[in-house]
């Protein structure tokens, strides 16, 4: 190793110990969180990256700028040295996961068809089976969030575990490679792995209402966000679902998603009514009962 390769690793160290001084109790979370993932990092900085919000960002920088400026500190750290946020681990953990998530469900007995295959990862890959996973491993508390979105319930935020979780991922990917992280993720998955094949064949409601609207009118419903209210850190949206023009329901969420696939489940299960009432097996029973 270089002399100039040496000396930033060591500026690189001496940024991320200056950071755990700045989040104590966040790191002690951290901590607990190995454990809980059962994985040891070689290289503990792609763990903190995955947990750092670009929320916190500007106060990092800030913060560190002070920390070289008042200590007289012989390493003379770099200002291009701070720590990145999450979103590219994100990105990364995202496709890791999806692909070891086809890989389990390609290997189970029932040998589901690619249709049922590509519906049955969306149920476990979308951010409401993420987050539920994330609250699990108190990955909220290991959140290395701004102030203000602290404050705000970020460390509750369906999206922002979620994220955490797929960065998480990630991360271990590229400490540990594919192996660590199909141990993991079957371990997280343990619950919905081993539960009845009926939970793995429920399809989200958008999907399913797709395929009954196009079913029914051969149109593809149309989702249209008609209101938010509440402070920006905790607001609840309403979407409206349409097809052909007509309002079929509204959902509300704190997320446009989540209030989209609610308004698409009270969609569906009306156009299930219309189904069943206009199916011929039902017009043959009434016309066999009139006989």
């Amino acid at each position: 190793m270089t002399a100039a390769n040496k000396t930033k690793k060591l500026n690189k160290s001496k940024i991320y110990d200056l950071v755990e001084s700045r989040y104590a109790s966040t790191f002690k979370n951290i901590s607990k969180l190995k454990k809980r993932i059962k994985y040891q990092f070689k290289n503990e900085h792609l763990l903190i990256e995955s947990l750092t919000h670009r929320s916190a960002i500007i106060e990092l920088r800030s913060f560190l700028k002070q920390n070289m400026e008042t200590k007289a500190d012989p390493l003379k750290i770099s200002n291009k040295f701070e720590i990145p946020n999450n979103e590219r681990l994100e990105f990364l953990g995202d496709s890791v996961l999806g692909l070891l998530i086809s890989d389990t469900l390609l290997r189970r007995i029932e040998s589901f068809p690619e249709g049922d295959l590509s519906k049955i990862r969306a149920s476990l890959v979308n951010e409401r089976v993420l987050a539920g996973i994330g609250r699990k491993l108190e990955i909220g508390q290991c959140l290395i969030l701004g102030k203000g979105e602290s404050k705000g319930g970020g460390r509750n935020k369906n999206s922002l575990l979620a994220d955490a979780l797929e960065a998480v991922i990630g991360a271990v990917y590229i400490d540990g490679g594919i192996g660590p992280c199909h141990k993991i993720i079957k371990a997280l998955y343990k619950d919905q792995f081993s539960g009845a094949i009926d939970f793995l064949s429920k399809l989200d409601y958008k999907t399913r209402l797709q395929e009954l609207s196009q079913q029914l009118y051969k149109e593809t419903p149309k989702y249209k966000m008609i209101d938010s209210t509440g402070p920006d850190h905790a607001k609840i949206f309403e979407v409206e679902v349409s097809i052909l023009g007509q309002v079929y329901s509204t959902g509300n969420g704190a997320s446009k998603k989540l209030a989209s696939q609610i308004a698409a489940e009270k969609a569906y299960k009306k156009l299930s009514k219309i189904l069943a009432k206009n199916s011929p097996s039902k017009k043959t029973n009434k016309k066999s009962e009139k006989k």
